[in-house]
């Protein structure tokens, strides 16, 4: 059932005040009266009515003058003006004041009616026009961050192919560096000066492992490599990471049953780091960045793009120079920076990491106040994967394997290491070689105990078409992807397409020789 529409009558006559009463609440208004411009703005205080009828001339002021403050109350009240002193002038200035219409004493009955529902009418038209005027508002206001939103996808995804080509590349280069590293370690002597620098050179190469890492962020279809962790085991050791030896101090609040999330443990670190370090730049003098984590609903935040319905909600907030409103909006565009020396790649990279792992991040920022950065991370109700050790040394093994792969600098290094550690190694630089290889070992009587091949063969037959067709053939293959493109699909559910283990590049002897060591013994 609708509203009544409501009238308010002000007249002193109370003989008007009840003939009007009558007339209209036989009609279907609502209706309440005062007699003074006091008692009108009293009744007006607490309630919306859709028009007031005003007597021009009241005990303690003129109904031209009530306009004003009842209007400031109720902007949408419409207002018709009854006199029985009729004047070109009094009209005007009711009209000018805000009046609808101006009826002259005596009253007629049924032009007040007719009067009263063309008022009410157009009063209607206006508020619905503004209703839907508003609607539409807001309804463009959300298209246009989805096109702000498909805009930065869209930056994001031009400079994809090009930096995943080139985190592939080196991440094959940093392979064979590593391998040949640890190789030339074998013949160095413990503890002495070539030792040492072999070390150094294999953690800087190691280092240089995170920049390719921070390409393949944007690489196109690239995913991250997931699985159930504790939030707030790695906020810790990040931050405590990325402060260490600062002038910056941080408060952290956790909640203690903060939930599961399933993510890529190195590129969520990557986004908290930089935004840490944003903060931290943001307070060149010193100071302290909040750091708090709570579990929330979508519920609680409606106007977020937000899916699903739980989640671990991280804020980060500093209490530097602050964004101004303008720049605040570019922030996670690629190659945008407000530092003389900054690239623009850091919030462009945890922008498109988190939207990765379906998540939302977002900011708020005053000049000279400080900014605060707002991620949301599904929730998982899985159990936290436990972590497995890593191998100190290399995995010694037995057996023959197949190696896989176009480049030669990295198929000579891997075929030297493995040796180095057991095994026997029969090289192949693409798909169609090294299945030919594989039929023919198997024909001879001596098959291959297991497989590594390269996911990505310029020009030649990959991983994913060549596991296939092995398959086929032998469809108890142990077979190991290798890929340079460690955020590919492929890698991320890899046992999907038939392997049974991966190794993602550039990769060490420790991991290989444990991840062969591994399917081969079926651990």
């Amino acid at each position: 059932m609708e509203d009544k529409e409501s009238i308010l009558i002000v007249d002193d006559n109370e003989s008007v005040r009840r003939t009007l009463t009558l007339i209209f609440e036989k009609s279907g208004y609502e209706i309440d009266t005062a007699r003074t411009g006091p008692d009108a703005l009293e009744k007006a205080k607490g309630r919306f009515f859709n028009l007031a009828l005003l007597d021009i001339r009241l005990p303690d002021m003129e109904g031209i003058e009530l306009i004003a403050p009842l209007k400031d109350r109720h902007p949408d009240m419409a207002f018709i003006i009854i006199t029985a002193y009729a004047s070109l002038d009094n009209a005007v200035r009711a009209l000018n004041r805000g009046a609808a219409a101006y009826i002259i004493k005596p009253l007629d009955m049924d032009e007040v009616l007719a009067k009263t529902r063309e008022v009410l009418e157009k009063q209607r038209l206006v508020m619905e026009n503004r209703r839907l005027y508003l609607a539409a508002q807001q309804e463009l206001t959300e298209r246009r961050r989805l096109e702000e939103e498909l805009l930065k996808a869209r930056k994001l995804e031009s400079i994809g192919i090009l930096a995943g080509g080139i985190a592939h590349d080196f991440n094959n280069f940093l392979t064979a560096i590593l391998g040949n590293i640890a190789l030339a370690r074998t013949y160095a002597k413990p503890g002495d000066h070539t030792s040492e620098i072999l070390s150094e050179a294999e953690s800087a190469s190691i280092e240089a492992k995170s920049l390719t890492q921070q390409l393949l962020t944007f690489a196109k279809g690239g995913a991250p490599v997931k699985k159930t962790a504790s939030i707030e085991e790695l906020i810790k050791h990040t931050i405590d990471f990325a402060l260490r030896g600062s002038n910056v101090g941080c408060e952290l609040s956790l909640a203690d049953n903060l939930c599961a999330v399933e993510i890529d443990e190195g590129q969520m670190s990557q986004v908290i780091n930089n935004v840490i370090i944003n903060a931290e730049q943001s307070m060149p003098e010193g100071g302290i960045i909040e750091v708090r984590a709570e579990n929330m609903t979508s519920d609680t935040e409606k106007a977020l793009p937000l899916k699903e319905k739980r989640y671990v909600k991280i804020s980060i907030k500093d209490h530097g120079i602050g964004i101004s409103k303008e720049h605040l909006l570019k922030i996670f565009d690629p190659y945008f920076t407000l530092k003389s020396n900054g690239s623009g790649l850091g919030l462009a990279i945890s922008y498109s990491i988190v939207k990765k792992h379906q998540g939302y991040i977002t900011a708020e920022s005053e000049l000279g106040k400080g900014t605060t950065f707002h991620i949301y991370l599904p929730a998982s109700s899985k159990k936290i994967t436990a972590k497995k050790k890593k191998a100190e040394k290399p995995m010694a093994g037995k057996g023959n394997i197949l190696l896989m792969d176009d480049e030669e600098m990295v198929r000579k290094v891997s075929g030297e290491m493995l040796e180095s550690v057991g095994y026997e190694l029969t090289l192949a630089k693409d798909g169609a070689e090294a299945i030919d290889l594989y039929k023919k070992a198997k024909k001879a009587g001596r098959p291959f105990d297991a497989v590594i091949l390269d996911l990505t063969i310029p020009g030649g037959m990959g991983g994913k078409l060549a596991i296939e067709k092995l398959l086929e053939i032998d469809p108890g293959i142990k077979a190991v992807v290798s890929s340079g493109y460690s955020n590919d699909p492929i890698m991320t559910e890899y046992r999907k397409y038939g392997f049974c283990g991966v190794v993602a590049k550039p990769y060490q002897i420790q991991e290989l020789s444990e991840t062969l060591y591994s399917i081969i013994a079926r651990i």
